[in-house]
């Protein structure tokens, strides 16, 4: 499984012409910085991809005008749950459960991860009084400490996509 978001660099292995694009004058196209600017079906035909290259089964398939998890499901690259990312992100690594993957309370602590902090303030409208974590706009991945669990960037710097959705 990955440690960090999907780079630009990574997703334009799969699909070359791949532009994650700006947010007014911030970039967020560069090789490091996560892809965003994906629809679900990008990211599953990603995982797709990378089963391919293992030589592992697919793990969605195509099938009344979208794809759907093969069944049983097999090993190899797949989305995570929303249930899994809540723990990879709240739980793993053997800590109590966390109300955010910094810790439980807010503000974040400062290096927690990138947040729409005082940089962005002319540009959102909601930003976190006071913090900064040196970044404009998405951060390269994997810039801050990883969680007990070994994983980067489980809060702030882009959203991702999990296979089903939070309910």
């Amino acid at each position: 499984f990955a440690t960090t978001e999907v780079t630009n660099e990574q997703f334009r292995r799969f699909r070359p012409n791949h532009d994650s694009g700006r947010y007014g004058a911030i970039g967020l196209d560069g090789p490091k910085q996560p892809a965003v600017n994906i629809r679900w079906e990008d990211a599953a035909a990603y995982c797709n991809n990378l089963n391919v290259a293992a030589k592992l089964p697919e793990a969605y398939l195509a099938g009344q005008g979208a794809l759907a998890l093969a069944r049983p499901v097999g090993r190899g690259y797949r989305l995570p749950t929303e249930a899994e990312w809540a723990w990879a992100a709240r739980r793993a690594g053997g800590v109590e459960p966390r109300r955010f993957p910094w810790g439980n309370a807010m503000p974040p602590a400062p290096g927690s991860g990138n947040f729409a902090d005082r940089s962005v303030a002319g540009v959102l409208a909601d930003t976190i009084p006071g913090y900064d974590d040196g970044y404009t706009g998405s951060a390269p991945v994997g810039q801050f400490a990883p969680s007990a669990a070994g994983l980067y960037d489980m809060a702030g710097n882009a959203a991702e996509w999990v296979h089903d959705a939070y309910a």
